[in-house]
């Protein structure tokens, strides 16, 4: 059922109705926030991740209640189940022309929340964007082998050791072994942004960089810098995460984890 189709169900008749003699626009508008609506997806057969969370989240926790789950998690996820739930509040809107009205849920603000996350995330990259300089960039991916997930599920600190070791590849690619790099205090300018869950939802840390096409030095002299060896960076990271997680296991583990490691 598209969303046009919705003209033909009694419901929605009145409503789009008024709409129509308002203008072509208004019309075509109110159709497409009549197809968003929860029960017009539930005709569609269209469901949300909120949806998801609504059906099965208290059934979740009675299963894992033996997992110590932070209260952040809690809080973020129940304030996104009631997020625009009319039981807990409403703003409404009321034309004085026409008379037409339109009722909003209160927001729950929650970066979690698919709704509100996605304003908080426009948000951030505006504020963001304002400290960019007026060249242009590039964007590197910094993911972690299958293997080595279940480490950082078990010991958040090593998020610290990621960026850490993103940072030293960085180093390395601007001064290596040149004396001259070195004493310059030659870097690169970017911002990193760390995901925990892929696009699949699966738990898959990585590391979003997006990238000046430029190195400053101790004297603020900016340079162009536009040409990154892609082999020589993924060998390098490799060869940093694995001495950073080998080093934080040694230090805060016992050791055989430690040997189930380097196993």
């Amino acid at each position: 059922m598209n969303v046009y189709e919705y003209a033909k169900q009694d419901a929605y008749k009145l409503q789009l109705l008024t709409a129509a003699k308002a203008s072509k626009h208004v019309y075509e508008n109110t159709i497409h926030k009549i197809g968003n609506a929860p029960y017009a997806r539930e005709l569609r057969n269209k469901h949300t991740i909120k949806d998801v969370f609504v059906r099965y989240w208290h059934k979740f926790l009675e299963m894992y209640a033996h997992i110590d789950i932070r209260d952040s998690i809690i809080n973020n996820v129940n304030r996104m189940i009631a997020c625009k739930d009319f039981s807990y509040g409403y703003v409404f809107y009321e034309c004085p022309t026409c008379n037409h009205y339109h009722i909003s849920g209160l927001s729950c603000h929650s970066r979690f929340c698919a709704s509100c996350g996605k304003i908080y995330r426009e948000r951030r990259a505006n504020e963001i964007a304002k400290k960019y300089l007026n060249v242009p960039h590039r964007q590197f991916v910094f993911s972690i082998a299958e293997e080595l997930r279940i480490y950082f599920r078990r010991y958040r600190d090593l998020y610290h050791e990621l960026f850490k070791a993103v940072d030293d590849v960085f180093v390395y690619l601007v001064q290596g072994k040149s004396n001259i790099a070195k004493d310059e205090d030659r870097e690169l300018g970017y911002i990193s942004f760390l995901h925990t869950f892929g696009r699949d939802l699966k738990f898959n840390p990585h590391i979003h960089v997006l990238m000046a096409e430029r190195i400053i030095d101790k004297d603020l002299k900016f340079k162009k810098y536009d040409y990154f060896n892609f082999e020589s960076l993924r060998k390098a990271f490799m060869n940093q995460l694995l001495k950073r997680i080998y080093h934080y296991l040694k230090e805060n583990t016992s050791k055989m984890y430690l040997l189930s490691f380097q196993d």
